[in-house]
């Protein structure tokens, strides 16, 4: 298994988020994602981006390759370091961010990671305190009895849903994509599990790394 870690700007991350990471084999910064990782400690392999954002003082004291984009470009900086990531062999993805800022940005990097170029590879997302999964087979989660796990159908239509461990367990259950009522669940104890056999969901942990959402 090839790890990547991306590290994306914005807010930076949370401790609980970072402290908890696995060892990588390459790490990825898109943009401005250098000054959060290095403000972490995170020493980054490869710089990838239109390079408008990231500081000067980063720029300049930087050693690894750097992987530069015109200003005027068709890519957010996250799907261009995704995508290297993905021509390096990547087979697990970690995005790691603060989350927030603007909403557009947000809504582009969880819909980013959803794309079918990236299905070779297992791709998560540390967002502020959310922990967010891409569900294509099946996925698994820790948590605590009664903080809340939603799932976000991506496609026209995710088949087969089935979870375990999970307050309002569902069984081979077709989610429509804009549907709501698989939004809000609550695990039952530490561990829950979610399986699809066709379709793409969106698995939001929000309280991952803080305090139990109600």
């Amino acid at each position: 298994m090839t790890r990547v870690a991306v590290w994306i700007g914005g807010a930076p991350p949370v401790e609980a988020a970072t402290s908890s990471l696995p060892p990588f084999d390459l790490i990825l910064a898109a943009d401005s994602g250098l000054d959060a990782a290095v403000d972490a400690g995170v020493s980054v392999d490869v710089l990838v981006g239109d390079l408008d954002s990231v500081t000067n003082e980063r720029m300049s004291s930087f050693a690894g390759e750097v992987v530069r984009f015109p200003v005027d470009k068709d890519f957010t900086d996250l799907e261009l370091a995704l995508d290297t990531a993905l021509e390096r062999g990547a087979t697990h993805v970690v995005v790691i961010g603060g989350g927030g800022g603007r909403l557009d940005h947000e809504l582009a990097s969880l819909l980013v990671l959803t794309l079918n170029k990236y299905a070779t590879f297992v791709c998560e997302a540390r967002l502020g305190k959310a922990l967010v999964r891409v569900v294509r087979d099946s996925a698994d989660f820790v948590g605590q009895a009664g903080e809340v796990l939603s799932l976000l159908p991506l496609t026209d239509q995710v088949d087969g849903v089935t979870t375990q461990g999970l307050r309002w367990p569902l069984q081979a259950a077709t989610l429509e994509r804009g549907a709501t009522w698989s939004v809000s669940n609550e695990f039952v104890g530490s561990a829950a599990s979610v399986s699809v056999t066709s379709g793409v969901l969106l698995a939001v942990q929000p309280a991952a790394f803080g305090e139990p959402a109600l």
